[in-house]
């Protein structure tokens, strides 16, 4: 199994702002996997629950926590019979499941083997970062602010009866914006940077090259693209093949939302040849388990992007540029990772004011 860590975040002082029990004191428990459950039960349970991601843990006499845990004292008691090891996404399934030989039976690999094999297949499920309920705010959002995708808040026991066990909540980006954006008073500096425009912000920088893939795309070969590069989405590109569509039109976004139910991976897998399986497909078959398309031109305002990424639950707005007949064309991409680095700058001056 690949080498985990696990960083544990530090309380400091006491802290004047929110913490990090703000931003999940409404969310449910942690939905997490044993080690030992097959991928097929772990995809069963990322898809009824509509979550991407699944925090993997044993025993604590057989396993080794991520790194050595070092737990608050409610973390310790709810931490008394398990330790996490990991946290496995769909895009780790997904990586595992295409590199599978042709001849594999998908149906018996998906529920004989372990959610514990397929941890360390994308680099982020290596680590797993648990913070106490404590955390600064200002804390939780600097990882964050670097690309990671996830914290797991260890939590007081909802009962309020201090030596009842303590709770895991997973706290996402996507959780920090959605509080940034709905208590804009508490943050003066952000605040006065919402009317700014992305490219103000810097914001707005157009790539050399941007990751993406057509309709017409072998979704095999889509995926594969996804993990080779890293990534948590490709743009899905017009390749020209409608006359009335312009080539490289933006068109949409594969994302590994799209890759978190058992039939979709199954279908990807399985079908043959790979090239009768096109991204389009995919996409239709995964429905609404992927957030709608947002896209934002460089002028436009921070507030006014940031509202419709929080209103649409994207993990990204498309920079786009006009193109003819009404089609635009995908130059860049503003993730929460950059947002939420815009953001911290603004927390931290708000700290110093």
């Amino acid at each position: 199994m690949s080498s985990l860590k696990a960083t544990t975040a530090s309380t400091g002082a006491a802290s004047t702002g929110p913490t990090a029990f703000a931003l999940v004191a409404r969310k449910r428990d942690v939905i997490d996997a044993h080690a030992y459950t097959s991928i097929h039960e772990a995809l069963l349970r990322m898809d009824v629950n509509a979550v991407g991601a699944l925090p993997v843990w044993g025993e604590r006499a057989h396993w080794i926590a991520a790194g050595g845990v070092v737990p608050t004292e409610e973390g310790e008691r709810a931490h008394a019979d398990r330790v996490y090891i990991g946290i496995v996404s769909s895009l780790d399934i997904a990586a595992w499941l295409v590199s599978l030989p042709q001849s594999t039976d998908i149906d018996d690999a998906m529920r004989k083997t372990r959610i514990v094999d397929v941890v360390g297949m994308m680099r982020e499920s290596r680590s797993l970062w648990i913070a106490p309920s404590t955390t600064e705010f200002v804390g939780v959002m600097e990882p964050l602010a670097k690309g990671l995708h996830r914290w797991l808040i260890e939590c007081p026991a909802p009962s309020g009866n201090p030596t009842d066990p303590g709770v895991f909540r997973l706290c996402t980006q996507t959780d920090v914006i959605r509080y940034l954006h709905g208590n804009p008073t508490h943050f003066p500096h952000l605040a006065a940077r919402l009317p700014e425009s992305l490219a103000t912000l810097g914001l707005a920088n157009r790539p050399s090259s941007l990751h993406s893939v057509s309709p017409r795309t072998p979704a095999l070969h889509a995926v594969r693209t996804l993990v080779k590069s890293q990534v948590s989405a490709l743009a899905v590109v017009s390749d020209g093949s409608h006359h009335y569509v312009p080539e490289g039109a933006f068109a949409g976004t594969l994302s590994a939302d799209h890759l978190r139910n058992a039939d979709v991976l199954r279908k990807l897998a399985a079908v043959q040849p790979p090239e009768a399986y096109v991204v389009s497909q995919l996409m239709a078959d995964a429905g609404s388990l992927a957030p709608r398309d947002v896209t934002a031109r460089a002028d436009e305002a921070l507030g006014d992007v940031l509202a419709r990424m929080v209103n649409s639950h994207a993990h990204r707005a498309w920079l786009v540029e006009d193109m003819s007949n009404g089609a635009v064309k995908a130059v860049g991409v503003v993730a929460l990772t950059d947002v939420i680095r815009v953001a911290l700058q603004a927390v931290v001056e708000d700290m110093h004011a």
